[in-house]
């Protein structure tokens, strides 16, 4: 599980990065999804035509899914960081606390960065996702040690030499006794007495996932450009098509 909430972590964080280089394609859509929108909302209050549920509450099926793909999103990162939890009856006071804070954290940050520019933000948020998804991938080769699949694990006297600790870090940063760092493993993925096979999959995951991100970042550049083409030339059909419709320096339409 830790491995597919990875994954799913590091799609999201290769995205978020992505959409600094895809804003206005992204800001097209959005606008003619919302033109839409408005234009099914005001056809089902004038009832001049026969629509279903979807285009009749179009802004509360918007608001439900969008709500919805974000809930899934929590959802698979709560599960990667309880995988190790073992007594679940522990879990109930601090989700809860979680939530209320959460709630009073977005407000804080929602209102204190109202002039923070996007990209650094989309930057800052893909990194931390992409250190919390390296952390659970060297968690989930931990998980494998533990099945002797890169060799024996216990008893430790017989351990080769993948599976022997690189260092021991228990006396300052133990990670079942000390607070902080049982944070910063549930986060991170910190081990006291890290191996080399957990190293090793730390690093592998920071070398595929830039690759990753150099190749879906020089693909999006390119499929941005062919649409800024297509959009330059939809552009000036419409104009000429109507030459009353021109661009305000906002970029929209106006009369």
């Amino acid at each position: 599980m830790m491995t597919l909430t990875s994954m799913v972590l590091t799609f999201l964080a290769v995205n978020f990065y992505k959409m600094i280089f895809t804003k206005e394609a992204h800001d097209r859509k959005m606008k003619r999804q919302m033109e839409q929108t408005l234009e099914a909302t005001r056809e089902a209050q004038e009832g001049s035509i026969q629509v279903g549920f979807g285009k009749k509450h179009a802004f509360f099926v918007l608001a439900f899914t969008t709500g919805l793909r974000e809930g899934l999103e929590s959802i698979v990162f709560l599960v990667g960081v309880i995988s190790d939890v073992k007594d679940l009856s522990s879990l109930p006071i601090p989700i809860i606390s979680a939530l209320v804070l959460s709630r009073l954290v977005g407000c804080c940050f929602f209102q204190g960065t109202k002039k923070v520019r996007v990209d650094w933000f989309m930057r800052g948020s893909a990194i931390l996702l992409m250190f919390i998804a390296a952390g659970f991938f060297s968690a989930s080769m931990h998980q494998l040690q533990e099945l002797d699949v890169f060799g024996i694990w216990s008893p430790r006297a017989e351990r080769p030499w993948q599976n022997q600790q690189v260092w021991d870090a228990r006396e300052c940063c133990n990670d079942k006794t000390n607070r902080f760092f049982v944070l910063m493993r549930a986060l991170f993925g910190w081990q006291d007495q890290a191996t080399p096979i957990e190293i090793f999959a730390w690093l592998l995951y920071w070398v595929v996932g830039m690759l990753l991100v150099g190749c879906m970042i020089r693909r999006a550049k390119q499929q941005l450009a062919k649409k800024m083409e297509e959009w330059k030339k939809q552009d000036e059909a419409a104009e000429a098509a109507n030459p009353a419709i021109k661009e305000t320096p906002s970029g929209e339409a106006a009369l």
